[in-house]
């Protein structure tokens, strides 16, 4: 039952995700919650690794392999989906960004 409470806790996350992004693009600009975003859980992810004692040494190949993807897969993402936000409502986001995997498929 556990397991099943923490996945609705989480898909409620997701799900809330458009929203709060909507509402937090009223106040801020959306490449300073970009930022923020990235900087928050780039802390929260780093304290987990070091308090789960799951740091790894990242040799200089991994390093090169890493900063791409963390250039596209993150930045690109994140100022794309708050920009994204500014110029259409929650509901239209969500389903653009749920539908993306069946368009990856196609």
């Amino acid at each position: 039952m556990r397991t099943y409470l923490f996945l609705l806790f989480c898909a409620t996350l997701y799900g809330s995700n458009f929203v709060f992004g909507s509402l937090l693009l009223q106040e801020f600009p959306a490449m300073h919650l970009s930022a923020y975003r990235l900087a928050i859980s780039s802390v929260f992810l780093i304290g987990y690794l070091i308090l789960s004692k799951r740091m790894v040494q990242l040799t200089s190949r991994d390093i090169l392999y890493l900063i791409p993807l963390a250039i596209i897969g993150m930045l690109l993402h994140q100022v794309s989906f708050f920009t994204g936000l500014q110029t259409i409502d929650a509901t239209t986001a969500s389903l653009i960004v749920s539908l993306s995997p069946i368009f990856t498929l196609c």
